[in-house]
């Protein structure tokens, strides 16, 4: 049983619906367009109002039903008609509204590169949108190349999504400029950070790393019986991170040299007679955490085979590794932690409530990690 909707707004359709009927010879579907758009033209208001259902129009118009669908498949190309599965026909509004409404929009500017090759960034996009859209909190993903957030245009970027708050992950020093400007034009900004890093970039959540060094380390002296690790420096913002983990691995005994981050690497340390079994490698930066094995798959996997491989921020894409069996360790982010806390806090500001103290969460560690399959 068809269901009937409230058209008491709208006009008798013979009243909108005048002759002259399609001449002779003239094409009935560009004729039925013709009137039917002029009755939607006239009857359109502010807000949206049910329309004539097709069977009407098809017996007024004196066309087929199918006919009658086409005409409306056009006009809702033009934006003069919504048609709503299993449900009616409306005409659209002048200031048309959400169906459903949104409290607030979240902006999320995203490194492509990172999205890319690292689940971690994949998983926290996906996963704090999931956490907000029960609360009418919509996520913006925000995608930006390499450079791109360099630009003295970006900020001016980002305030056209016309967002209410935005969300940085592990944003870079020369960032502070674009969150300045959001925050000049009324859009408060959430910082999540490691602990040691953007300095004049206070973070509501931040990343202690420390502990889950020490893990890795203890886990390579004793079981491992490392003792030198080459560091491998990428981008300026990784030295804090190097610097860390340098200082505890020298209180463990474990002297450290550190390498920069160039495509030749992973065949230069090969073919290094030096490179004793009892060296481990870390990698800290993640534009170097995949172009190092990706530049050289020959040589990253010889390495991998012979000596211990840490990689500091998660395990990047890597599909040429295939079913070969790989051990390695890597540092996770708590991530179920990091997405309820920041939605806690954005839940906060959208109710006009501050929440000023600085939350601290401990960086994970997997040790003798194996992978089968990466992708």
């Amino acid at each position: 049983m068809s269901r009937e909707f409230d058209r008491s707004a709208l006009p008798p359709l013979a009243k909108v619906l005048r002759p002259p009927a399609a001449k002779p010879g003239e094409n009935g579907y560009a004729h039925a367009v013709q009137k039917v758009r002029k009755v939607a033209k006239d009857l359109r208001r502010e807000d949206s109002l049910p329309f004539y259902s097709m069977r009407a129009l098809a017996s007024a118009l004196g066309i087929s039903l199918r006919t009658t669908a086409l005409v409306f498949e056009q006009l809702e190309r033009e934006g003069l008609l919504v048609r709503l599965r299993g449900s009616h026909t409306r005409l659209t509004g002048t200031a048309p509204r959400p169906l459903k409404p949104v409290a607030g929009v979240i902006g999320l500017p995203v490194w492509l590169y990172g999205l890319r090759h690292f689940m971690f960034r994949r998983t926290f996009a996906r996963a704090l949108g999931d956490t907000l859209w029960p609360h009418a909190l919509s996520v913006d993903t925000i995608l930006y190349w390499e450079t791109e957030d360099k630009s003295p245009d970006f900020a001016d970027r980002l305030l056209r999504h016309h967002m209410d708050m935005a969300v940085w992950f592990q944003p870079q020093r020369h960032n502070h400029d674009a969150i300045g400007f959001l925050k000049d034009h009324g859009v408060p900004s959430l910082i999540i950070s490691d602990r040691e890093n953007t300095p004049g970039l206070p973070a509501h959540i931040e990343i202690d790393w420390e502990p889950a060094y020490e893990q890795v380390l203890t886990h390579w002296k004793t079981r491992h019986h490392i003792h030198r690790v080459i560091t491998v420096e990428g981008a300026p913002a990784t030295t804090p991170r190097l610097r860390l983990f340098e200082t505890l691995a020298r209180n463990h005994g474990i002297a450290c040299e550190r390498r920069k981050s160039s495509p030749r690497l992973a065949g230069e340390l090969v073919a290094d007679p030096q490179l004793t079994t009892d060296t481990a490698i870390g990698l800290f930066d993640e534009y170097a955490s995949t172009e190092f094995p990706l530049r050289d798959p020959n040589a990253f996997l010889q390495l991998v085979d012979r000596h211990r491989v840490l990689f500091a921020r998660e395990l990047p894409s890597l599909p040429f590794v295939g079913p070969k069996r790989i051990n390695c360790e890597c540092l996770l982010y708590p991530m179920d932690a990091i997405v309820r806390h920041a939605a806690d806090i954005l839940l906060a500001w959208r109710s006009g409530i501050e929440k000023p103290k600085v939350i601290t969460l401990a960086g994970e560690a997997k040790l003798d990690h194996v992978n089968y399959s990466w992708s």
